[in-house]
Parts: structure tokens; C-alpha cells; sequence
């Protein structure tokens, strides 16, 4: 394996180890995932700076719910120690404390900076490029014959 290779791998899993973190409620693990100044830009939301308080952010959205995400279509720029990645999720979602509130699907698209640190890749910007529900995708496919993701 090159070094470019065994890089995008390790990148890669960075992005994995997230939504395992994420969908398994394991806080502690988004340590190993965000740099303690890491920056994030939602869609709707003010930008989060620093880790404990992305973390807050995620922890509160995430356990009103229970998630599982799949990702793929991977990408990635990389440039010595500094590179930019993506990837593609779909989350299925569910609320947690409303039983009678009805499942969704959302496509996505994840956009990150990434620094390498003595302990491998690390976020340091993260966030959500766009997202919609599958439904509402489905809507405007129905309305205009057309379904782009635009941020939710």
C-alpha cells in the first residue's frame, strides 16, 4: 500500500469511526475523530467551535433519536498533512422518545478539513454540506420533476 493509500484508508475510517460513534451514543470516542479546535457548519445552525461544545451539538440532536448511518462514495484531496475529504451518508432515524413520530431517511453529503496529528488524521472542519429527507426529495421530484439535495 502507498502512502497515499494507507492516508485515504486511514481518512476514510476516520469518517466510519464517527457514525459508529455517533449511532452507538459512544461520546467519548469523537475525541479519537475532531481536533480540540475543530470548527462546524450546519445547515440552519450557527458555526460550533471547538470540540466539547460539536460534540454537545451532536449528542443533543442524536439522542432524541436512534440512528444507524451507511456511508460511501468516499473522497479525498490530500496535501502533505492537510487534505479535505467527503462522503456520502444515509441515516435511517427514528425517535427515540415519540414512538408515534414516523421513521425517516436522509441523504447527505459530509465535508471535512483534516490535519494529521502524531496520532493520525483528525477533524479540524466538519459539517454537513446538504441534506434532505428522502421524503421530501420524493416531493419535489412529484412538483417539479426534479429532486436536487438543498440544505434541510
Amino acid at each position: 500500500m502507498t502512502d497515499d493509500e494507507h492516508d485515504r484508508a486511514e481518512i476514510y475510517d476516520l469518517f466510519n469511526r464517527y457514525a459508529d460513534a455517533v449511532a452507538g451514543g459512544q461520546w467519548t470516542l469523537l475525541d479519537e475523530v475532531f481536533t480540540e479546535d475543530v470548527t462546524s457548519s450546519w445547515p440552519g445552525s450557527a458555526e460550533i467551535e471547538g470540540r466539547t461544545a460539536l460534540v454537545r451539538r451532536i449528542r443533543d440532536e442524536i439522542e432524541r433519536t436512534c440512528e444507524t448511518h451507511v456511508l460511501g462514495n468516499y473522497t479525498a484531496t490530500i496535501d502533505g498533512d492537510v487534505a479535505e475529504a467527503s462522503v456520502r451518508v444515509r441515516v435511517h432515524r427514528i425517535g427515540a422518545h415519540d414512538p408515534s413520530r414516523l421513521p425517516q431517511k436522509i441523504l447527505g453529503l459530509f465535508r471535512a478539513r483534516l490535519v494529521r496529528t502524531r496520532k493520525g488524521w483528525r477533524f479540524r472542519q466538519f459539517g454537513s454540506a446538504r441534506y434532505a429527507t428522502l421524503d421530501a426529495l420524493i416531493s419535489r421530484m412529484e412538483s417539479n420533476g426534479r429532486a436536487t439535495m438543498i440544505p434541510a
